[in-house]
Order: C-alpha cells, then structure tokens, then sequence
C-alpha cells in the first residue's frame, strides 16, 4: 500500500510540474529577466486575431473616443506586446496594430485566449463626418456629428 501511495504521489508531483513550467514566463511589455519586448526577436510577425469592434464616443466636449479589440489569443503563452496607430487625416481613417509575442521556450497547453484591448482614438481637431477605424485588418466606422474643437472660454 505505501508503495502504491508513492507512485500516486510522483504522478501529482510530475503533473504540477508540468503545469507549473507551462505559461511562465512572458509578462506583457517584458519577457524573461526584465528584458525589453524592443530588444526580443519575436518568433513571427503575427497580428492578434480580431474578432469583434466596436467604438465608444464619450460624451463630453470636446468628446473622446476609444475603440475597443476583442479576439482570441492562440494559447496562454501569446501575448498582445506592441501597438501602434497610423493615423490618414485625408481618409479619414485610423489604422491600429496590435502585435504579439510568444516565448518559443515556453510550453503551453492550445486553449484559446480571449483579450479585449482599449486604444484611445486621437479625435480632439476633427471636423464632423465619417471616420473608419481598422484594427489588424478587421474595419468599423463611427460618426462625429459635430466639430470636435476644443472651444475657449
């Protein structure tokens, strides 16, 4: 019986090990021992896979907008490390990268990840009209109906 109780016990050791050394190790903004994302070479250029926009224009004035990514990362290891945002006042367009990274030593299990990343939209100067907002290839729009000036006192 002591026998059987050890080798029970080697199997829950082994399985929390295992699970334990899965997903450590990339930490958004830093990987392992504090170094800058800026200075890893990912293991590939991929883009966070969008599932769903939406913008959100706050009512204030001048008013304030943000759109909202939601998707689902491949496995607990990848994770949303870079954004970036161009911005084409003539067509009225705003273009977000979300980049990811995932660590090529870690060991994680394939279960999806859902994210949801909130990015301000620099909105404060734009005349009332259209605009299109596109987050890795996936395109919504959102109205201003009107000005968004920042009036003086």
């Amino acid at each position: 019986m002591a026998k059987r109780t050890g080798w029970v016990w080697l199997a829950v050791l082994m399985a929390v090990a295992i699970v334990g050394s899965g997903c450590s190790g990339v930490v958004r903004g830093e990987v392992d021992h504090g170094t800058p994302v800026d200075s890893v070479e990912p293991v590939s250029d991929e883009l966070a896979p969008i599932d769903e926009l939406e913008v959100i224009i706050m009512e204030s004035l001048p008013a304030t907008a943000a759109v909202i990514a939601r998707g689902n990362l491949a496995d607990g290891c990848t994770h949303i490390v870079d954004m970036s945002m161009q911005i084409d006042e003539e067509a009225e367009l705003f273009k977000v990268i979300l980049g990811t990274y995932r660590d090529p030593e870690a060991m994680c299990t394939m279960a999806l990840v859902p994210f949801e990343e909130v990015v301000e939209l620099p909105i404060l100067g734009l005349f009332a009209g259209t605009y299109t907002v596109e987050v890795n290839g996936m395109t919504t729009t959102f109205e201003l109906a009107v000005d968004n000036i920042h009036l003086e006192e």
